[in-house]
């Protein structure tokens, strides 16, 4: 009871102040940057760290730019969160541009499932509700419970606003399985850590050697099930576009094991290509490099032929 009363309070409260202009919200993602950057130092460590070994040519000069644009981006996707409350359809479509968006007629066409897979890249709420607001079919995200009740139906709300429904990360893989057989989108983010368990995959990612998700692979090969990579691109504050590339299934197929770690590795280089490209818009605060190799773990053909090429 006094979950729900609280959940109903501070859910007034955020929806009157999502009223506010976004020239305001930027200014108070301004104000949070000076406290988060300047006076907290939330996690200045760890991402200086993640970039510096993740760019190992860039000067300190170029480092330490990016890393403080990566901060300003941080603080600008809170303010985004908070005002995707009360936007309009015709303002998500101003600033969330799909580049490609007869691709949602094509999957409505389809009589089963498919896959998208995407990244904590520039704005993915807002990539994720797009998508929500532009398919026909209904749209899945696979998604972490937040612990603290009121702030998970918070969130959910916020989410499923435009339709779309979520799906705990925990039972993603067994959930997907089943509901691929029928007309839907099903968004995988599969680019952060995994968890630790008896077997990790292993690859090539920003110069490192990374634990990287490989069951989405297994998954897309075992049900043959039509896959798009999503693009994302920051083209200035509060704007962003979106492109869908369908991934050519028949070069990884048919499914075996070899062939589902060709395609996380293939994955895992659309990702590095991306933040490559605008690297201040990814999550460097999140600590991507916790896990090292078990001799039970499995190891990457790219690991061994950069090794045997005298690389990193």
């Amino acid at each position: 009871m006094l979950n729900n009363l609280l959940f109903h309070l501070i859910y007034s409260i955020l929806y009157l102040l999502s009223l506010l202009p976004f020239a305001v919200w930027y200014l108070i993602s301004d104000v949070l940057f000076f406290l988060l950057y300047h006076v907290i130092g939330y996690r200045k460590k760890l991402a200086y760290e993640n970039l510096k070994r993740s760019f190992p040519d860039k000067t300190e000069a170029e480092i330490k730019a990016i890393h403080k644009a990566f901060f300003h981006h941080l603080c600008e996707l809170v303010a985004e969160f908070f005002k995707e409350m009360t936007m309009s359809k015709d303002t998500f479509s101003q600033r969330m541009k799909v580049l490609n968006p007869e691709v949602f007629a094509e999957i409505a066409q389809k009589d089963k499932g498919v896959l998208m897979l995407a990244t904590h890249f520039g704005n993915f709420e807002w990539m994720t509700t797009m998508t929500d607001m532009a398919s026909s079919v209904t749209c899945y995200g696979i998604y972490s419970p937040l612990k603290n009740p009121v702030a998970e139906r918070l969130a959910l709300k916020t989410r499923e606003r435009w339709g779309g429904k979520l799906l705990a990360a925990k039972d993603a893989i067994r959930n997907s399985l089943a509901k691929l057989d029928e007309k839907c989108i099903i968004g995988f983010v599969c680019d952060q850590t995994p968890s630790r368990r008896e077997q990790l995959y292993f690859t090539h990612f920003l110069h490192q050697t990374t634990a990287v998700h490989d069951r989405f692979a297994h998954l897309v090969l075992q049900k043959a099930a039509d896959t798009y990579f999503v693009h994302v691109n920051k083209v200035k504050r509060g704007h962003y576009t979106v492109k869908y590339e369908r991934i050519e299934l028949q070069d990884f197929l048919p499914y075996s094991v070899e062939n589902a770690q060709k395609l996380t590795d293939f994955y895992t280089e659309k990702v590095e290509k991306m933040i490559c490209e605008q690297p201040e818009i990814w999550l460097w605060t999140h600590r991507r490099w916790k896990h090292s190799p078990k001799e039970t773990d499995i190891l990457s053909a790219k690991l061994s032929q950069i090794s045997a090429d005298g690389g990193r």
